[in-house]
């Protein structure tokens, strides 16, 4: 979920993009009608453009199209643009109901949408592969307290966007001479480091020195001060970190737009629950529903629902256990459910409820609530809302995104709380669906390793 200020450029593909989607009404009108358009027609098109066109630049925008979007790998685009256009049509379709302008042909509506795809994807074909020929690798030193902690940094930076970063040389040290004659170096243009060790000594002032670009692994005392507010006092400069929490007026705006979402989701999707269960009970013996009992809001215990992904009993022989990635627990079907996040469709029951939110963080058992607050700062924090089906540690991250990177997205969440960013949330989630991670292990990408 990447932020960015307005651009000259961005300004350029939000101006192009709408060109081509009006380009393209105007094309199938002109090739179904030839080149008299019906005026009652084009009157009814030229009605609910404006609304299509901002439907448009709010899709597009949420699904980060204009920010950073050439830096991201092509599948990734490829899968957002689709699914964005896919339902700005929605929308169009349905303001052409709300405005009752039948005159508009159901042909145009529906064609027009496919040569959209086609330009929008060619042109934002053209731009990516361009701006990959000419635009330079970045160079990363990747330095950490450990072994452990430093690959693991580095292993993202090698999973993100083929071609944008490579990784030059992995240091994990504390000893802050050493660290600096890493930095000095002049075969790496980023210092990816913790920010722990970025706090010795002089590390900011030699990479600026040195001119080189900082990325900090933050730990969870930035992640809070990241959302606070700058005062005065008198002649000091001070940030103000208020409790993290939602506002009453906020708590009933989004219970109000919980319930009504819950009602319209369980009403569509009836047909696909009925559809799972039975599959389910096919391919797996055992309940197609799975109750766990998770803590909410304020630590409050609740029985969370969801489609059964396990085999039955999966934790009658190993206690409660984090699942992982290829789990031999987890059902064939279970994987699809998982990959899909189909299995989370019954939480919209537990949001009736009242225990649940649309988006929030996940609940989490009361024995793992117990095992990461005593290791994880802040993570208790977690619970000062309700948790979610989806939430920004869910469409950021991955099901082995581990505790601690969520927890920064929650509390990220928390602190920067809104319902257009509860919105925005909920249609990544849409685009989480459809994407699948494909990126190599850092193994295969870096050129060298520094042990010291």
């Amino acid at each position: 979920m990447s932020e960015g200020k307005l651009t000259i450029g961005k300004l350029g593909l939000v101006f192009l993009d709408l060109f081509i989607i009006n380009l393209s009404y105007i094309a199938i009108f002109i090739l179904k009608s030839g080149q008299q358009i019906p005026g009652k027609n084009f009157s009814a098109y030229l009605h609910v453009a404006p609304w299509i066109c901002l439907a448009a630049v709010l899709v597009f925008y949420v699904f980060d199209l204009y920010n950073g979007w050439l830096h991201r790998d092509l599948n990734n685009v490829i899968y957002s643009l689709i699914l964005a256009l896919i339902i700005t049509n929605l929308l169009a379709m349905g303001l052409l109901y709300l405005t009752q302008a039948f005159a508009m042909p159901r042909s145009v509506s529906i064609l027009a949408p496919v040569l959209e795809a086609a330009l929008l994807a060619l042109y934002r074909l053209f731009l990516w592969y361009f701006h990959k020929r000419f635009s330079s690798t970045k160079r990363v030193i990747v330095i950490g307290k450990d072994a452990q902690e430093a690959m693991m940094v580095a292993n993202k930076f090698s999973c993100h966007a083929k071609g944008r970063f490579e990784i030059t040389m992995v240091v994990y040290t504390d000893d802050i001479k050493k660290i600096e004659s890493r930095i000095k170096q002049k075969d790496h243009d980023i210092v990816a480091i913790n920010s722990t060790l970025l706090r010795k000594g002089r590390v900011i002032d030699i990479c600026i020195k040195e001119h080189k670009e900082i990325f900090m692994v933050p730990d969870i005392t930035a992640v809070l001060l990241n959302s606070s507010d700058t005062c005065y006092v008198d002649d000091t400069l001070m940030f103000a970190l208020k409790p993290p929490g939602i506002k009453p007026g906020q708590k009933l705006l989004k219970r109000t737009f919980d319930i009504i979402c819950s009602l319209i989701f369980l009403g569509i999707l009836s047909p696909v629950m009925i559809f799972i269960a039975l599959i389910i009970h096919i391919t797996s013996p055992g309940s197609a529903l799975f109750k766990q009992e998770r803590l909410g809001e304020n630590g409050k215990s609740f029985e969370v629902f969801k489609f059964r992904s396990m085999v039955n009993n999966a934790e009658k022989l190993t206690g409660p256990v984090l699942a992982i990635d290829r789990d031999p627990r987890i059902t064939k079907f279970g994987s699809f459910l998982r990959a899909t996040r189909l299995d989370e469709i019954p939480q919209f029951i537990n949001v009736l409820q009242g225990d649940m939110s649309l988006v929030g963080p996940r609940p989490e058992r009361e024995f793992f609530v117990s095992q990461f607050s005593d290791t994880i700062p802040y993570y208790r924090y977690r619970m000062e809302v309700k948790p979610g089906i989806t939430g920004l540690a869910q469409v950021m991250g991955k099901y082995t995104t581990s505790a601690e990177d969520k927890l920064r997205f929650d509390l990220m969440y928390i602190r920067n709380y809104s319902i257009l960013m509860d919105l925005k949330i909920l249609l990544l989630t849409a685009r989480v669906v459809f994407q699948r991670d494909k990126a190599a292990g850092v193994e295969n990408n870096m050129k060298a390793v520094a042990k010291t």
